[in-house]
């Protein structure tokens, strides 16, 4: 008996489409270098910067070239793409080139491509962590390791800086924000204090 098809089922999707060639474990692959290199990039970005490299690679048609993993080609992707995308979009580039894959992520095949990686990165949480300055390296890495039990991978954490706070930090999981902020504190101690002026002065 064959299963029903869903064409919500990112699995059946991909399992359709795999006539244009799109083969599972390079997939795979890509997608493990994409997460190494992106991690701390919003996922906007990500998938912008995707369709970007999807879109220049067609259009040059460098994916054509064979091979693709020499020097020279290697250097007019760097010369294409710098200043462009990220350091690490343009390392997964360089990392696409080196395996002579450049036609998985272009043409017809890059359009599937694109859609499995829309469908994948949906489907992730973004935490927004919100401070008055940047925060070490150090005290990133400890917040990271208080949030990871709570929202594991592939969720990412993602670090920010208000011009509005004055100390303190807001965490923000899309469905939940916890505001450990100065002038949230501030606001609800005034608020206390107000209340129970209130409350003397009927006493």
């Amino acid at each position: 008996m064959s299963t029903p098809q869903d064409p919500k089922n990112p699995k059946q999707r991909f399992e359709r489409r795999r006539g244009l060639g799109l083969d599972r474990k390079v997939f795979d692959d890509a997608l493990y270098v994409i997460d190494a290199i992106s991690r701390n990039l919003p996922i906007s970005t990500t998938l912008r910067e995707l369709q970007l490299v999807v879109e220049r690679l067609t259009f040059s048609k460098l994916y054509e070239r064979q091979p693709q993993n020499d020097p020279a080609t290697i250097a007019e992707l760097d010369l294409f793409f710098r200043d462009e995308v990220s350091d690490g979009m343009l390392q997964f580039v360089r990392w696409i080139a080196s395996r002579n894959l450049l036609g998985f992520i272009a043409g017809d095949q890059g359009k599937v491509f694109l859609d499995q990686c829309l469908a994948k990165y949906r489907r992730v949480q973004e935490i927004q962590v919100t401070t008055a300055i940047p925060l070490t390296k150090a005290d990133r890495a400890a917040i990271t390791e208080r949030l990871r039990p709570i929202h594991p991978v592939p969720a990412r954490i993602l670090f920010n800086t208000s011009q509005t706070m004055i100390a303190g930090l807001v965490v923000d999981t899309g469905s939940s924000i916890v505001d450990k902020s100065l002038r949230t504190h501030v606001t609800a101690s005034v608020s206390r204090a107000g209340q129970l002026s209130a409350v003397n002065r009927n006493d």
